[in-house]
């Protein structure tokens, strides 16, 4: 199977040459470490040669395409709001999720990337958000 390199040397390291495509694979920081820029690594590589989509829950679309710009990154990126409907807020957005806080509706916007798009990579930032939302949504 085909590997994607995050071009971060210990992370390709550590997935013998990068994220396998057509894998789940999950990256994540010891608390208090910030593991957002490493996706945004990912993210900015990935983009070269492949359809990237980046479900974001826990800040705007926009804000993410700043803190990228500010880490020197500028990827062709497909961003998938999911977090407008959280506050709402309006987005301008064509890919929305209306309501992030059912994992079964990412599962399903994701699976119909998917089946369209030949060997997306799906970014979901943040997991703990999405952990912290369906857990109140369960209260």
């Amino acid at each position: 199977m085909a590997k994607i390199a995050t071009k971060i040397p210990q992370l390709d390291n550590q997935l013998n040459g990068g994220i396998e495509q057509g894998s789940l694979t999950c990256v994540w920081a010891k608390p208090g470490l910030d593991g957002t820029p490493f996706v945004y690594q990912i993210a900015n590589s990935a983009s070269k040669t492949q359809k990237v989509f980046y479900i974001v829950n826990s800040k705007s679309p926009d804000s993410v395409k700043q803190d990228m710009k500010s880490y020197g990154f500028s990827p062709k990126i497909n961003f998938i709001d999911a977090y407008s409907a959280l506050v709402g807020a309006k987005t301008d957005s064509s890919l929305l999720i209306a309501n992030p806080k059912d994992p079964e509706e990412i599962l399903n916007d994701c699976t119909t990337i998917v089946k369209k798009i030949k060997n997306p990579l799906i970014i979901l930032d943040s997991l703990s958000t999405l952990i912290d939302l369906t857990e109140q949504e369960n209260a």
